[in-house]
């Protein structure tokens, strides 16, 4: 349960994200499938793709992800969440090497201490990219992965790229509201948690809400948020305890401020 993704926009007098300029590879003969279990990481980071032309796939859980592999699908990559629940990235990426899948699995996690090399590649990745992602980070995993893998087809697409493309974060309303339903959602599960001791499904929670609470500036309570993940990681109940409730409280008020005005048309 993890969280995004992702870019490293800066804030601009013209809205919440400001235009960032990138050299896009047109990819459509690529296929990738995206790995999270929040509904948001996953809108951002379809989002983030689409000046790609990729043909871009989801699943909501590694579960999910067996079951397509299972079925049959190839994908040039596979961006796999490291922290979700019931089966996390690196047990879901184990599961499908263990079925002879030897298409790339890239690692996506915040967790800085997995960017030694051989921490992830022991676990059957290929590489690892950090959240929030940097946008010419995760250009050239593409270009690498794809484009680099590809290229007499690309050389037959090259005419309908547009070099120039600007990515903009038009659905910047939409994805503050799946911010909204999601951060619901987590309320209810840290309820849950905290009342049945549930460490790891704390850890998880807490992982997923610190990235984006940040990526949508509320850079104080993302901070709260890694606290009492670290927390959760080093089985510190007093800490938790302690801060859970101004926590909770602050992130419902936060919720409150995000609902949107019936008056709006």
């Amino acid at each position: 349960m993890n969280s995004i993704y992702m870019s490293q926009t800066k804030k601009s007098n013209d809205g919440p994200y400001s235009k960032i300029q990138i050299q896009h590879e047109y990819m459509p003969y690529g296929k990738v499938l995206i790995v999270d279990d929040m509904s948001t990481n996953l809108y951002v980071a379809t989002d983030l793709l689409l000046p790609y032309g990729l043909e871009i796939d989801t699943a909501a859980s590694g579960f999910e992800t067996i079951e397509k592999v299972g079925n049959g699908a190839v994908y040039d990559v596979i961006f796999m969440d490291h922290m979700m629940p019931l089966m996390d990235g690196v047990e879901t990426t184990r599961n499908l090497r263990a079925m002879e899948y030897s298409g790339t699995i890239i690692m996506l996690s915040s967790n800085t201490q997995l960017e030694n090399e051989m921490m992830f590649k022991q676990h059957g990745f290929d590489d690892f990219v950090s959240k929030p992602i940097d946008l010419r980070h995760i250009n050239n995993i593409l270009n690498k992965y794809i484009r680099d893998k590809h290229f007499q087809k690309n050389t037959r697409h090259l005419t309908n790229s547009n070099n120039t493309t600007q990515l903009y974060r038009n659905s910047v309303p939409e994805y503050v509201e799946r911010f909204r339903r999601d951060a619901k959602k987590a309320l209810t599960v840290l309820s849950e948690s905290i009342k049945n001791n549930d460490i790891m499904q704390l850890i998880t929670t807490f992982h997923a809400l610190k990235s984006q609470l940040a990526i949508i500036g509320e850079n104080n309570l993302s901070k709260m948020a890694y606290g009492l993940e670290v927390a959760g990681l080093n089985n510190d109940w007093s800490f938790i305890y302690a801060n859970f409730g101004q926590f909770t409280v602050i992130l419902k008020i936060l919720i409150e401020q995000l609902e949107p005005n019936p008056e709006v048309a």
